[in-house]
């Protein structure tokens, strides 16, 4: 038997009981979050918040289930992203999430100017008309 790793979710408020990982079962990641100070015993009572199914909407990806730790929680997405991260061994751990950033060296997109669009019949009635006035 496959044994899959918990991790403890190292986010601020939400620290002390708080754990995610994969559950094979559902084939999804799962959170089982309970806020410190809430008296609630997660050991013998089960999470505050449980999401994994068939509570919660499969999430097959650490993004996913950052998004609903975010929402849950009431905690901003990075936030969410960083806590998951730092209770990784690594940044080479495949749950591990990346975050999207331009080097700051990358200039910044401008629009380009569009060329004039060329009308056909209305620069044949203008060289028309300009050669019946020269």
């Amino acid at each position: 038997m496959v044994s899959y790793p918990q991790y403890n979710l190292e986010l601020s408020g939400w620290d002390h009981q708080s754990v995610w990982g994969f559950d094979p079962a559902s084939d999804s990641l799962y959170a089982q979050l309970t806020r410190n100070g809430s008296g609630w015993d997660a050991e013998s009572q089960g999470p505050e918040v449980w999401l994994s199914p068939p509570w919660h909407a499969a999430m097959p990806t650490p993004a996913a289930l950052a998004g609903a730790i975010s929402n849950a929680t009431g905690c901003t997405l990075d936030s969410a992203r960083t806590a998951m991260n730092e209770s990784l061994p690594d940044s080479d751990h495949p749950l591990y999430q990346h975050p999207l950033r331009r080097p700051l060296t990358e200039p910044a997109h401008e629009p380009r100017p569009h060329a004039p669009v060329r009308n056909r019949r209305r620069d044949d009635l203008w060289s028309r008309l300009r050669r019946a006035l020269f």
